[in-house]
């Protein structure tokens, strides 16, 4: 057509135009619908290459990695052109699971408000002087790598020489394909240049990088090394470490701390719970108790203490969690939990104008209801849950009997704690839609089924949510009670939530019409006959 501009003709467009394909990586066929999505994000959306996918369900028992990975199922990577396109492509990817799956994922290495290297060079040049060794991040630039955790999916976007440097492939892979991620050291360059084979020094900062020294390379009477080095030495280490060995260990942490910040005061803590968590003869809970508190006698750790304080409790919560000096699955130890962390507040705040707020850390109101019980048997889990409607098979022998054991004492008083919470904070309720589905699965695996069934009511009010909201809601119930297997109440669901049942919650059939007659999703379809034929 002679009307038609040349820059719209087909017929005269710059083969350099042409789109690059990525390849997408074969994805199992048991592997969740959002994994080939975030493959596809990543290749056609978001312009990034090289992806690789690896499933966890791969690796041998034996594999070294396996046990790391418990809440991992499958890790993608990939590699983006530049730290400003991983900046770009990391933003637009927790926005769209944001707003696809009304949760942020967690996420690792991602700064908005970094300089990128060209802005660097850029200022140096106005200021008119050369870059020194402090502006130097030695390949490790902010956006270089970034990670996203998401419903058992991680996904890494690296630069290629942050990816050719960690090499994340090789720990991952199985066995059989190890020698494909082999990296053959650089040949040495033989140069009568005056700084060569003395970079390294011709780029120390000073002094105090004795303090920073590779811990491989340091001895118990060298150099001090820096807490972090200790850290990773200590979780190098096999795991069946004998008790002198942590102890040794320890002595030497001991002999290098210096608490210079709120850094080294948190690699401390992280220490000594690693190391009770193992062995508790070797460091014991007072001592990471102490080793909690220790910075706020110290005029070095300073910062945001007033955030410190609320992270602290939420620390301290999990160490009560998984402490084997706490818990041995009996009532009276969630008394002792309970009354440990309100001590712990207490000292915390007591000379402060500070004031705690339970909801100003999400994870805290989870742990301090997770406080009210022991497991006794392997509880059925929200997790479990999503496993049975993604079609995984769900390795679990329903018994029929109480799963976990109830203080129902202290889960009163929680709940009761969390009303007058609502009420006083004036932020609106603080318990979110995951809290009160875990805490109805509390009284379902602890066989408090009145309760469980008036929590189950309270889902639909005061505010209703919509059919199809609703209808996912009516799909994990079903999936719960066949995974709890109990007879009573899977007939008590048959006999009044079905067809005639509650005016609150309604029924089964009703929310099934108004959604038009079909599920949300075929997983959802295919998980509610499944467990339908085998409840029936």
């Amino acid at each position: 057509d002679a009307d038609l501009p040349w820059y719209m003709r087909e017929d005269i467009k710059s083969p350099l135009l042409d789109e690059k394909k990525t390849a997408v990586p074969p994805v199992p066929a048991h592997a969740p619908a959002h994994v080939l999505e975030f493959l596809g994000l990543l290749a056609s959306d978001y312009g990034m290459d090289n992806l690789l996918l690896f499933d966890m369900a791969d690796l041998d028992e034996n594999h070294e990695y396996k046990a790391n990975n418990r809440g991992v199922d499958y890790i993608i990577m990939a590699t983006g052109k530049s730290e400003r396109h991983i900046l770009k492509a990391a933003t637009e990817f927790r926005t769209h699971i944001k707003h696809k799956y009304q949760v942020l994922p967690g996420t690792e290495g991602l700064v908005s408000t970094a300089k990128t290297p060209a802005m660097r060079r850029k200022l140096l040049r106005r200021a008119r002087k050369g870059p020194s060794s402090t502006d130097n991040e030695y390949g490790r630039a902010a956006n270089s790598w970034v990670l996203f955790h998401h419903d058992s999916v991680d996904v890494h976007l690296m630069t290629a020489d942050r990816r050719q440097d960690l090499n994340l492939e090789a720990i991952w892979c199985r066995a059989e394909d190890l020698h494909l991620y082999e990296q053959t050291p650089a040949p040495p360059v033989d140069s009568d240049h005056i700084f060569s084979g003395v970079r390294y020094l011709h780029t120390r900062a000073g002094p105090s990088r004795g303090l920073h020294a590779d811990a491989a390379n340091a001895s118990p009477s060298g150099p001090a090394l820096a807490p972090e080095r200790h850290l990773e030495r200590l979780l190098a280490q096999p795991a069946n470490v004998g008790q002198s060995t942590l102890t040794r260990l320890k002595e030497h942490f001991d002999t290098d701390f210096r608490g210079l910040g709120l850094l080294d005061f948190r690699a401390k803590y992280a220490f000594y719970k690693a190391v009770h968590l193992h062995c508790p003869e070797a460091v014991s809970f007072d001592d990471a108790e102490a080793a909690l508190l220790e910075k706020y006698a110290s005029a070095a750790a300073a910062g945001d203490m007033a955030r410190e304080k609320i992270d602290d409790v939420t620390e301290y919560a999990k160490l009560l969690l998984d402490s084997p000096a706490i818990g041995s699955g009996c009532r009276e130890d969630s008394d002792v939990a309970l009354g440990k962390l309100a001590s712990f507040i207490s000292v915390l705040y007591r000379f402060s104008s500070d004031r705690f707020c339970m909801a100003a850390n999400a994870a805290f109101i989870p742990l301090l209801w997770r406080l009210t019980f022991w497991d006794t048997g392997a509880m059925v889990t929200p997790r479990l849950v999503d496993q049975f409607v993604c079609g995984r098979q769900v390795a679990h022998t329903p018994s029929g009997e109480p799963l976990v054991t109830l203080a129902s004492n202290n889960a009163r008083n929680v709940l009761t704690l969390l009303d007058f919470h609502n009420k006083t904070a004036g932020t609106g309720s603080c318990l979110t839609p995951q809290f009160k589905e875990a805490l109805m699965y509390t009284y379902g695996n602890a066989g408090k089924w009145d309760d469980f069934w008036d929590e189950w009511n309270s889902v639909f009010f005061p505010d209703s949510p919509g059919p199809a909201s609703a209808l996912t809601q009516w799909v994990r119930l079903v999936v719960f009670l066949l995974l709890v297997g109990n007879r009573a109440q899977n007939l008590h669901f048959l006999n009044f939530y079905w067809k005639t049942g509650s005016a609150v919650s309604g029924t089964f059939t009703e929310c099934f019409e108004a959604n038009g007659l079909k599920f949300g999703s075929a997983d959802e379809q295919q998980a509610f006959c499944r467990a339908m034929g085998l409840m029936v």
